[in-house]
């Protein structure tokens, strides 16, 4: 049986979607920042709502990842995180075979311990100096009286 010029172009498209699937959809994954002082970080990455498997290693190899998120979420904040550096993949769950993205790196150094109560002790004092003008004011200002 002879087909037309319109069913060879229906056949044609149907194996096309059905390869569709096998095609395996790279997956971006971005981050607001690539050294954070504070222990927070965004990833971010665009899959079109499809389901995605977030992994966390302490090694660009991904010796021993930790599996962070799997879901249909475009983005994860990241908080918490100590000291050190960090490596984050990403890979769409729906493909045949998992396909991880380039491994993004963040870096994790907070402030120095001495600074931060360093400029804790000045705004005390600025305070406490202030408070101490309120409250000799005040007590010239009811003196009078």
């Amino acid at each position: 049986m002879s087909r037309g010029p319109a069913g060879r172009a229906a056949g044609l498209i149907m194996v096309l979607w059905t390869l569709i699937p096998l095609v395996a959809v790279s997956a971006v994954l971005d981050a607001d920042r690539t050294l954070s002082t504070d222990g927070v970080v965004q990833l971010n990455w665009s899959l079109d709502g499809r389901p995605v498997a977030l992994q966390r290693a302490a090694d660009p190899e991904f010796t021993n990842p930790r599996d962070l998120y799997r879901g249909t979420d475009s983005a994860s904040l990241r908080t918490g995180l100590p000291d050190g550096d960090y490596y984050f993949r990403l890979s769409p769950l729906d493909a045949d075979e998992l396909s991880w993205s380039a491994p993004v790196q963040v870096s994790v150094q907070h402030h120095d311990a001495a600074r931060t109560w360093g400029l804790f002790g000045v705004g005390a004092t600025v305070f406490l100096a202030t408070l101490g003008l309120i409250l000799w004011g005040w007590v010239r200002e009811t003196d009078n009286d």
